[in-house]
């Protein structure tokens, strides 16, 4: 659709997907750091090696050490795509004079081609304006998500679920579907959503309520996402057919 109606070759409807998802997981790292930060987790004690070890508190400073500078990567290379680019470029030259083959040489140009297409879909977030209306945009929905548990939560009669706590719920069940999964997330959604609620110690007064909960935020969301999307569908005339046909057309253009 990108090619057929925006003129975009492959590669940079490729760059425009990638840039959603790397601002999908640079925010899912940066709440996930936030939450570790600045959230009050229970303690949770473990001996190990017959040390007595504060698990949460070693958690937290392991994901501090560790996101803090992932998340500058993901960031870097979505301002400064070019130089990733360039990078690649210098590595095809090394391996065209170490394999001065035919199929290598157009192998590596269309490899180089393709990256070169790919940069101009993740060219959107080096002029300052539109970064800052990604980022806003990106914040206020993220921000907004959180509430959805706060609400829910609320119509359960579940206490402590704050909007923080809805953030922290939000990331774990992110990260935690990330996982091979069947489809829809079936079962490994509500793993996550209970083990948040675990994690963040929210109190229930019955041990089926948290999955009841979870049932409820799951299959509400993937309802409403499904029923947007069938919408758009049925309103733009596209069919999976024509998705096949505009990514053969694209791949050869």
């Amino acid at each position: 659709m990108l090619h057929e109606r925006e003129g975009l070759d492959i590669g940079a409807g490729f760059g425009v997907v990638a840039l959603e998802r790397l601002l999908d997981l640079a925010s899912a790292l940066a709440v996930l750091l936030a939450v570790v930060t600045f959230l009050n987790l229970p303690s949770t004690e473990a001996v190990v090696a017959g040390v007595e070890v504060d698990v949460v508190a070693a958690s937290r400073s392991l994901v501090q050490v560790v996101l803090a500078p992932l998340l500058l990567l993901l960031l870097s290379l979505v301002v400064f795509p070019s130089y990733a680019v360039r990078t690649l470029s210098y590595l095809m030259n090394f391996v065209r004079k170490l394999l001065p083959w035919g199929p290598i040489k157009q192998l590596t140009q269309l490899v180089e081609k393709f990256s070169a297409s790919f940069t101009l879909g993740l060219g959107a977030a080096r002029e300052p304006r539109r970064l800052a209306a990604i980022i806003a945009l990106t914040v206020v929905t993220w921000g907004g998500s959180g509430f959805i548990y706060v609400a829910l939560a609320d119509g359960f009669g579940i206490e402590g679920v704050t909007w923080q706590v809805g953030m922290g719920i939000l990331v774990v069940t992110m990260l935690g579907t990330a996982l091979p999964s069947p489809p829809g997330f079936a079962g490994v959604y509500e793993f996550a959503v209970v083990s948040a609620l675990v994690l963040f110690g929210v109190v229930l007064d019955e041990p089926n309520l948290a999955l009841a909960y979870a049932l409820v935020v799951h299959w509400w969301t993937w309802s409403v996402q499904s029923c947007t999307a069938l919408y758009f569908f049925v309103a733009d005339g596209f069919s999976l057919k024509a998705a096949a046909g505009y990514t053969r057309r694209s791949t050869i253009a």
